[in-house]
């Protein structure tokens, strides 16, 4: 609905697989509400985390954002000696980016040709967001979010000062010590890891193809139809900016709050029954659907989950859709219960602020809890019983 006017898409002429994709598209932009996207995280274990990988983010767009209207707002002559231009196949590394500036420099801009404003993004791009980017944001959204969640699961009274400080410590040098005492399943950390990796290579992928045509389309707009543009190049770019922002916060968001979800699950012993929260602003129709439900938990390879009822390790809803209806030949039909989206073990869709929350005490880890009275109160140490000092030491 759109000023209380019904909005009718016509789908007549769309393939089966495209009207699918559509529909499932159109459910999934529904779930996702921008309100409130900057609100601090409902979570005292990951919401210090979440604001950490938003600045790393903004802090590249930023950056980003200042050199790239330094140079278009540069009309001058070029340098006085021209260098021509670097192989276009060569990969980037310090020397192709040196290379990429002198040429870049040394072309006044009245000269630029469409390729010269593609190269300048793509060397911007590549130095604010560089190859080991995704990899750095992962070791963040990934591996510390699920420990983080395996500290929700074995203490309850944690602080949010408390958590902070755990964060803090872990980003000065995050040994995996205490990832190995979580005794999460690695293969959910793995997939965590491939997933974010590829999520902030296709979010910097995003930001090449949006600024480039952003760029392009004024160009080709004031030099070859000789029109004078709306808006401004620079108010283009600046709406472009804040609507990355936005992505790039969506995307701490999600990642980080999936796997602090998938990490706590996973430090649940079978058995164990879990309530699920999902009481927040913006919460849309399907997680008000799933708030307060009680789960148990189980094996990932038990026969016959029940999808309600039950819970598990790396439980998402991969291959299943938020749209109601498919469509086969010429008519829309309904989906069935095992086609549709069902309570996951992490996140339900992008933006979502789903927590879990033990129904009967947190879990029992005698080791990780040990981990963390000695990080927090040292002394505590001397109350543990020697036989596991040593078990721990060896």
């Amino acid at each position: 609905m759109m000023n209380n006017e019904t909005i009718l898409i016509d789908i007549g002429p769309l393939s089966c697989s495209c009207t699918d994709h559509l529909m499932e598209e159109m459910h999934k932009a529904l779930s996702e509400d921008d309100d409130g996207l900057f609100r601090p995280h409902e979570s005292i274990y990951v919401r210090q985390l979440i604001e950490e990988i938003t600045g790393h983010g903004a802090n590249a767009l930023s950056g980003l954002s200042t050199d790239l209207t330094g140079w278009l707002s540069k009309r001058a002559a070029g340098l006085s000696i021209a260098v021509p231009a670097p192989e276009a196949f060569v990969a980037w590394s310090p020397f192709k980016a040196e290379a990429v500036f002198k040429y870049l420099a040394g072309k006044a801009m009245e000269t630029w040709a469409a390729s010269d404003y593609v190269l300048l993004v793509d060397y911007l791009v590549h130095a604010y967001f560089p190859t080991t980017f995704p990899e750095q944001v992962a070791e963040l959204a990934v591996k510390q979010a699920a420990v983080m969640g395996k500290v929700q699961a074995v203490s309850e009274s944690l602080t949010a000062a408390q958590a902070g400080a755990l964060l803090a410590h872990f980003s000065q040098g995050f040994t995996g010590i205490a990832l190995d005492l979580a005794h999460i399943n690695y293969s959910v950390i793995d997939y965590g890891m491939a997933n974010c990796c590829e999520h902030v290579t296709g979010f910097s992928d995003s930001v090449k193809y949006r600024l480039k045509r952003t760029i392009l389309e004024h160009e080709k707009s004031v030099r070859l139809e000789g029109k004078q543009p709306p808006h401004a190049l620079q108010t283009k770019m600046f709406d472009q900016f804040g609507e990355l922002n936005r992505d790039w916060r969506r995307l701490a968001l999600t990642e980080a709050g999936e796997m602090a979800n998938q990490g706590f699950v996973a430090s649940m012993p079978v058995g164990k029954k879990l309530k699920r929260l999902e009481q927040y602003v913006g919460a849309c129709p399907f997680c008000k659907k799933i708030d307060g439900r009680i789960v148990t938990i189980v094996e990932p390879d038990k026969k016959d989950k029940n999808w309600d009822t039950e819970i598990w390790q790396g439980k998402d809803n991969v291959g299943r859709s938020a749209s109601p209806y498919k469509r086969v030949g010429g008519q829309l039909i309904k989906r069935t219960k095992s086609e549709m989206w069902a309570l996951p073990a992490g996140l339900a869709h992008p933006h979502c602020r789903g927590l879990w929350i033990p129904v009967s005490g947190p879990a029992s880890d005698d080791e990780f809890t040990m981990w963390l009275s000695d990080h927090f109160h040292p002394k505590a140490a001397e109350a543990i019983p020697k036989e596991k000092i040593e078990a721990r030491n060896e």
